[in-house]
């Protein structure tokens, strides 16, 4: 049994079908048959693509017999390049209408499950969790930022903190969970911005709650590095300090060898 294909969000899925002839071997459906099509459905019930002969992606014919390897085989129709951007996370299915030999191909339409679309893997570090930033904003949530999303808000977060931070420190920080595991202080500002982001998904971008998460955010990240010729308030493992200007040896050209008090002068 075929496991049903799994495709990331930002990505592109496929589809194909065979049409049985009735004698355990497969046909191709009628290809000029002007009704016939595959409409693909996302979880929600949102017909989100109509595939047909003429359409782009449209359908396409395959054959995979083969006597020795694939015996099993034979004509196949399916949908490459399907766009997926759209469809709501979770499974899909293709509603087939189509007709072999002048016949219907019952049940009409035919309903598969498709695929599955899941959410893009957020890229890290991840310095907060998803619980930790839900804390932040009280209330319900809607179900459009699921977990998935809450995370890719925590990378998109921790990963500008490194763009933010990598002129004084050794980046990337050690991630959240990890051992030893992110500094307090960058957990604390991570999680305000990923929330602020989360509230802006929400439309509640400007409103004040989201303001003084980023006000927060941007001050105590502000502790972290250096100000006005003054060391950070707050300073993380990882901290480089300022780059020397001059890295080499200091040799004393005035000291002679043998003299003992040749450079007593340099050390008053």
């Amino acid at each position: 049994m075929n496991s049903l294909p799994r495709y990331a969000r930002s990505g592109r899925g496929r589809f194909d079908f065979r049409v049985p002839d009735g004698l355990g071997h497969f046909i191709l459906p009628d290809w000029d048959d002007p009704e016939l099509k595959v409409e693909f459905y996302d979880r929600d019930g949102v017909l989100r693509l109509t595939a047909t002969v003429a359409s782009l992606p449209g359908l396409g014919q395959g054959n995979d017999y083969d006597a020795e390897y694939c015996p099993d085989g034979g004509p196949f129709v399916a949908v490459e390049g399907i766009e997926l951007a759209a469809f709501a996370l979770g499974l899909a299915e293709a509603w087939v209408y189509a007709r072999a030999e002048g016949s219907a191909v019952e049940p009409c339409p035919s309903v598969l499950e498709a695929f599955e679309v899941v959410a893009d893997e957020a890229g890290g570090p991840f310095y907060t969790a998803v619980a930790r930033v839900r804390e932040e904003v009280p209330g319900d949530w809607p179900a459009a930022i699921d977990d998935a999303r809450v995370a890719r808000a925590i990378a998109d977060a921790s990963r500008k903190m490194d763009a933010f931070l990598a002129s004084c420190y050794d980046v990337p920080f050690a991630e959240f969970g990890a051992s030893p595991s992110t500094p307090a202080a960058l957990e604390t500002i991570c999680r305000k911005l990923a929330a602020r982001q989360c509230l802006e998904w929400m439309g509640r971008a400007g409103s004040a709650l989201e303001s003084s998460l980023s006000e927060r955010a941007m001050s105590e990240l502000m502790w972290l590095v250096p100000s006005e010729g003054k060391s950070p308030q707050v300073r993380l493992p990882g901290w480089r300090g300022p780059v020397a200007v001059y890295c080499g040896r200091l040799d004393r050209g005035d000291a002679v060898a043998g003299d003992a008090g040749a450079g007593e002068d340099l050390l008053d």
